[in-house]
């Protein structure tokens, strides 16, 4: 699951410029892209798309003595966008602000933004859905009592015009024809029917099968999956009747038919969620805390653990430069 964050109002006026240490070229920036992990910083590295043409990554470290790069992408109405991407030193809120306050004084950019990494709701998102927050909020604070939390929630919110054409972008006209979008990974879920679905038609092995690495990439964690709850006896390729029940659902549903999800079919199940995303001190993999979240905060698609601090430091006001 991809989540982002997007705020203005970091700083605004004249743009002060700050030294990359690489060359000691001078830099500006319209746009600083904060990552917490060095996953995170080499998958952004890899964005080409709405490169400016004939520019490249230019990678050097900022003024926090951490890895930066930039590069000009083509922004509105054709003008060049210069973007910063920066790597945080660790993962968490505290380490966030570490290191992008140093960057925004540097650059002065108008807008700051974090992609990465996070948990996506069950059941409302797939892998590789991307989540764009239009609230962010804290969802650890308040008062603990013995038998409940008193949330005090402080939101930090997209500005309306953005959420709103983030809304109205239309994901699949402008990246259907990218490298990225071809190979972006399929739903687990997706993966488990595929496997169910040849299992029902009585193929011993599905594995074997020339397909199989383009609708089930992910075969030892589908497989694993699907023993574990137990849609396929433990150890075996055989249905179980919970399985056979649940594949045999699927395609009822879909005129008996188990669609192409792979990134070149017809149903792409690729969304994005413009909705809350709430950052904690803790990685969480528990899916009981969706409903303490969705009990402050209903509307809540994804968790992580810094981009709060990002709304903070870009709502703080600052005198203009």
């Amino acid at each position: 699951m991809k989540g982002s964050a997007l705020l203005g109002g970091a700083h605004t006026g004249r743009y002060a410029r700050g030294m990359a240490a690489s060359g000691g070229s001078i830099h500006r920036a319209d746009v600083v892209i904060l990552t917490a992990i060095p996953l995170e910083y080499e998958a952004a590295m890899q964005v080409r798309a709405g490169a400016w043409k004939g520019s490249l990554w230019d990678e050097g470290t900022g003024p926090n003595g951490l890895p930066v790069a930039f590069r000009t992408f083509r922004g509105k109405d054709g003008q060049p966008l210069r973007v910063a991407l920066a790597l945080a030193g660790d993962m968490g809120a505290v380490a966030a602000t570490n290191a992008l306050l140093p960057l925004v004084e540097a650059y002065q950019p108008r807008g700051v933004a974090m992609c990465g990494v996070c948990a996506g709701r069950p059941g409302k998102t797939n892998l590789g859905d991307v989540i764009a927050a239009d609230r962010l909020f804290f969802h650890d604070t308040g008062k603990r009592l013995p038998k409940k939390v008193q949330q005090d929630i402080k939101t930090y919110n997209l500005r309306d015009d953005w959420k709103v054409a983030i809304e109205q972008f239309d994901s699949a006209a402008r990246f259907q024809k990218q490298a990225w979008w071809k190979n972006r990974p399929i739903p687990y879920e997706w993966q488990q029917n595929w496997v169910l679905a040849k299992l029902l038609a009585r193929v011993k092995d599905p594995a074997a099968l020339p397909e199989c690495k383009e609708f089930c990439p992910q075969w030892e964690t589908v497989i694993a999956s699907l023993w574990k709850s137990r849609l396929v006896k433990r150890g075996e390729l055989a249905l179980t009747d919970k399985g056979r029940a649940r594949i045999r659902q699927v395609l009822a549903q879909h005129r008996q038919r188990l669609p192409d999800v792979s990134p070149a079919g017809k149903l792409m199940p690729f969304k994005v969620h413009v909705a809350p995303m709430g950052s904690g001190n803790q990685v969480v993999e528990d899916k009981a805390v969706w409903s303490f979240v969705s009990e402050h905060m209903r509307k809540t698609l994804g968790l992580e653990m810094e981009a709060a601090a990002l709304g903070a430091v870009a709502h703080a006001p600052r005198p203009s430069v």
